[in-house]
């Protein structure tokens, strides 16, 4: 393909076509809504997250100035919050089927080290998720239990449980 200059400047791409240079079509350009180029960016951006906001972008619109990359950031500060959401939701999917399958293997596996591993995973899955408000207490005694263990007793023989 070549670039030739006519008298206004404007720049005609060649295309070679057998041993000939022919004027390329013009492309039509197909103006998208804002709403569907945000849709197309959401999709673009969750399909490939690592390429980058500016791919993302250049996928959604077809624009490939050098402008893609600032684009793409004002588009993606803008759509930050959905983009988020739909990243929680897949992430809380996969965590839940993550969570199954070890459920499952814990329960059904054949082979004992295999149950035994995922049983321990979802004991230490369980240990991490522990409630915000968790406080650490001293240790009691013996004297401090024993003396809890009396009171429950007395307060179940009064009101008539045999203990």
């Amino acid at each position: 393909m070549a670039n030739t200059t006519k008298k206004t400047d404007d720049v005609t791409e060649l295309v070679k076509v057998g041993g000939e240079l022919l004027p390329m079509p013009p492309k039509e350009k197909t103006r998208r809504s804002p709403c569907e180029i945000d849709q197309l960016y959401i999709q673009a951006y969750l399909n490939a997250p690592h390429r980058g906001k500016a791919s993302a972008f250049r996928t959604a619109t077809g624009d490939m100035s050098p402008y893609a990359r600032q684009r793409g950031s004002e588009l993606h500060a803008r759509l930050a919050p959905e983009i988020n959401e739909i990243l929680k939701e897949k992430m809380l999917g996969i965590t839940s089927f993550g969570l199954d399958t070890l459920i499952h293997l814990a329960e059904n596996s054949d082979n004992d080290a295999v149950r035994g591993s995922a049983a321990t995973q979802l004991l230490n899955a369980g240990l991490k998720i522990c409630p915000a408000n968790l406080e650490a207490t001293k240790p009691k005694t013996r004297e401090q239990l024993h003396k809890e263990i009396t009171a429950v007793k007395e307060r179940l023989k009064a009101i008539g449980v045999s203990v």
